[in-house]
């Protein structure tokens, strides 16, 4: 489980990359911080996102082929999430 696959290897590339706003995270990086926040912060907490997410993604591949299923659950989500936590 710990090799990315292709699938979240496509992820991590940035020409497959899903638009995600910096706005949004530039807001919320201030808000629960209090502080002031750079340009370049949000970005880097994107990126940090994709990885993170193309990680989750890939356990949560593997245990949909373990269970033999098509459709992802909120709890393979938790799963996977608990999973990388303990990493």
């Amino acid at each position: 489980m710990t090799d990315i696959t292709n699938l979240t290897k496509e992820l991590l590339q940035e020409k497959s990359k899903p638009a995600m706003p910096i706005a949004p995270i530039h807001r919320l990086m201030k808000h629960y911080s209090g502080l002031n926040v750079t340009q370049e912060a949000p970005e880097e907490l994107r990126e940090i996102f994709y990885e993170l997410t193309a990680e989750m993604m890939d356990m949560i591949v593997n245990i949909c082929a373990m269970m033999n299923r098509k459709t992802i659950t909120k709890e393979m989500v938790r799963s996977a999430y608990n999973l990388l936590k303990k990493k």
